[in-house]
């Protein structure tokens, strides 16, 4: 009789356990979808889709399950650490083009001050939305100012210029999507 009362007592604490901290699928499919949206809403560039952007946020658990903040967060440092490992692509792409003022520019100038923008912007996050907000959106400047490098010096192999396309894109993607996420977090402070 009693191992039967501490059963059920133990039954009934873990299922507590369990309900308060199982997500809510409903409402934060909602959020990944309010952040696609809203992205598409300002406009994707380069030919990114909705589906793209639901694809990737749907690529990893944790956004999956998270608040716009988070969500904001998660993009931001995601963004940070491509631009890095872009800027080290960049780098190994000089190596092959000595001759590219484009790519030393992109790496040294643009793909950094774009970083940087990055860095500020997920710095901002908790004390200023709205700063942080602008930083993101600041942060594709650099993108598009690397592309039109690119475009202007017509030095660069298919490969070259192929990867460099990509790159810019997807920079570009990070920049649309954190400016959103960020953009629906401020709406809830």
């Amino acid at each position: 009789m009693c191992s039967t009362k501490v059963s059920m007592l133990l039954l009934f604490t873990l299922s507590i356990i369990l309900i308060s901290h199982a997500p809510f699928a409903s409402s934060d499919k909602v959020s990944i979808e309010n952040v696609c949206n809203e992205a598409d809403n300002v406009g994707f560039t380069d030919g990114t889709t909705i589906d793209d952007c639901l694809k990737f946020l749907n690529s990893d658990y944790k956004y999956r399950y998270a608040s716009y903040h988070d969500i904001s967060k998660f993009i931001l440092q995601h963004a940070i650490g491509e631009g890095l490992k872009y800027q080290n692509i960049f780098n190994e792409l000089a190596k092959n083009h000595t001759d590219s003022k484009a790519i030393k520019d992109c790496s040294n100038v643009h793909y950094a001050s774009t970083i940087s923008f990055f860095r500020s912007s997920l710095t901002h996050l908790d004390s200023d939305s709205e700063g942080a907000h602008h930083d993101a959106l600041l942060a594709r400047d650099g993108i598009e100012q690397c592309n039109a490098l690119v475009y202007d010096e017509k030095k660069l192999d298919a490969s070259a210029n192929a990867i460099i396309s990509n790159m810019n894109k997807l920079m570009a993607f990070f920049s649309d999507i954190s400016t959103a996420a960020i953009y629906l977090y401020s709406n809830q402070l």
